[in-house]
Formats: structure tokens, C-alpha cells, sequence
């Protein structure tokens, strides 16, 4: 839970790529 909330606050900090970046981490959570 903490790795998966980490990544999904730096993913978020890029909001340039907000969309494509938690696209990649729901791929990520499904692997």
C-alpha cells in the first residue's frame, strides 16, 4: 500500500503525464 501510494504521489506530482502515468501504474498493478 505505502510503495503503490508513493508512486501514485510522484506519478501525480507530474501532471504533464498525470493520465499516461497512472495508465502505466494500473498496468503495473495488474502485473
Amino acid at each position: 500500500m505505502s510503495g503503490l501510494t508513493y508512486a501514485l504521489l510522484e506519478i501525480c506530482l507530474s501532471a504533464n503525464a498525470c493520465r499516461q502515468n497512472t495508465a502505466v501504474v494500473i498496468t503495473g498493478t495488474i502485473l
